[in-house]
């Protein structure tokens, strides 16, 4: 049926199906974008153009942690571009209409029916942004297919769907320094005690809150048949007096981090 047929001129979109993006890995915060898609058909009599913005301009945010407070994150972290069948240019989520269609929109195919697909993209910067907190983020999509024509005569059709992103609990703690030394130099360390700080020592990668523990595997540091209390990182003065009388070398253990929710 073409333009110029003893038809009405009109666009009749489907309801597409909402939308769902799962965070449920960390890669998705370094270096892989996560997304979704969805596909909107339609059958139009005249040219058709596909608008889309947010119904409001943050997500809304719930099933997060006890205490969790409320991120605010707005629909502008999302971007969101038409694949197929004539891919588009991506623009970014707003609270006002923005085009998903080139300008003069899609030509009249055969048949009058179109399936556009639609993705929807979250970058790794975006996500760190704004999506760092466990929980489910919710926003209406509100869709809108219109006349693109020069001269528009037919009637515009919206549209509703839901985008949820979904943020799993997730959490990862590295130890970037494998081993720790703290020697004893000079008579002032036997006297005011020594310590060592580590920068960077520990990467913790989390999506609620917590708390850092650290153990010791065993309640003394050996070096052979000789052992020694240790105390995590430092000597203090109060325990140089147990140093003292133990064979010179390097006495050890090995330091287990957790960590849990507070």
């Amino acid at each position: 049926m073409q333009p110029n047929a003893p038809y009405p001129q009109q666009i009749n979109p489907s309801t597409p199906p909402n939308i769902t993006i799962n965070i449920d890995n960390l890669n998705y915060f370094r270096n892989t974008a996560s997304g979704g898609s969805h596909t909107l058909p339609a059958t139009f009599t005249v040219p058709l153009g596909l608008r889309v913005k947010t119904a409001t301009t943050n997500f809304t945010y719930s099933n997060g942690y006890p205490g969790a407070a409320n991120p605010n994150t707005g629909t502008g972290n999302v971007s969101a571009n038409v694949s197929s069948p004539v891919p588009g240019a991506p623009i970014t989520l707003s609270s006002s209409y923005k085009n998903l269609s080139s300008p003069g929109g899609y030509a009249i195919p055969a048949g009058n029916k179109q399936t556009n697909t639609v993705n929807y993209t979250l970058s790794p910067t975006n996500l760190k942004l704004g999506f760092i907190q466990k929980g489910t983020y919710t926003a209406t999509l509100n869709y809108e297919a219109f006349d693109a024509g020069a001269a528009p005569v037919a009637t515009a059709v919206q549209q509703a769907p839901t985008l949820t992103i979904n943020v799993a609990d997730l959490g990862e703690l590295r130890v970037n320094n494998s081993d720790v030394t703290v020697s004893f130099s000079n008579l002032g360390d036997y006297k005011n005690g020594v310590s060592t700080s580590l920068s960077n020592a520990l990467t913790i990668s989390k999506t609620t809150a917590y708390d850092v523990y650290v153990k010791a595997a065993a309640s003394n540091l050996t070096n052979g048949s000789s052992t020694m209390v240790g105390l995590k990182y430092s000597i203090t003065p109060d325990k140089v007096a147990q140093i003292l009388g133990k064979p010179a070398g390097t006495y050890n253990t090995t330091v287990t981090y957790s960590f849990v929710a507070p």
